[in-house]
């Protein structure tokens, strides 16, 4: 056997190697994302304490708590608005309107847990993601960017989102921040 047909042999080994590994890898995720429990939230309200509420009848609002998975959030005070006024000097407007949330998080788990983006829809199905680009004349403290969620560290942000004028009926939708997790709840903000 010639060297250049060893050399072609163990290149196509090695190669194979690292697909099988990426392969295992893949399917071990896929596995722990499908055994990953129970997806339905709870909630904590506080006057009620009804936590045994099937799903499609609970209904979340503002200051509600509401845990899912291992995620406890309330969200605090929501608001629209037509211009943002940053801290900086800086200020936006839109054709639509703006969608201010301030909320709390908290990590109820045991290990660390990354923040993703949240989603906020109207009554007639559209989904929206924050707008990257209003943070700036936010004027808060802290923004939803990124965050790691130590446990029990309770996190407050403020979001913001823009949106069509002819735009109501706004839920924002919170989850258990899992990497493939799937567990959600609905947060009515009342407008």
């Amino acid at each position: 056997m010639s060297k250049d047909s060893r050399d072609s042999s163990k290149n196509w080994f090695a190669k194979h190697k690292i697909l099988t590994g990426i392969g295992a890898v893949i399917i071990f995720f896929i596995f722990i994302g499908a055994i990953g429990g129970d997806s339905s939230p709870t909630s904590n309200t506080g006057s009620s304490g009804d936590s045994n509420k099937s799903e499609a009848t609970v209904s979340y609002s503002l200051n509600d708590e509401v845990t899912v998975g291992e995620v406890k959030w309330v969200v605090t005070d929501a608001y629209s608005k037509t211009s943002l006024s940053g801290a900086f000097g800086g200020s936006e407007t839109t054709q639509g309107k703006f969608i201010v949330i301030n909320a709390t998080v908290e990590n109820l788990g045991s290990d660390m847990k990354s923040t993703s983006n949240l989603k906020l829809v109207d009554n007639k199905g559209r989904e929206f993601t924050n707008s990257s680009s209003s943070f700036k004349n936010l004027g808060a403290e802290q923004l939803f960017i990124l965050e790691n969620l130590n446990p029990n560290l309770p996190f407050t942000f403020a979001d913001v989102y823009e949106v069509p004028a002819d735009a109501e009926g706004f839920s924002l939708i919170v989850g258990d921040l899992s990497l493939f997790g799937s567990k959600e709840a609905k947060i009515s903000l009342g407008f």
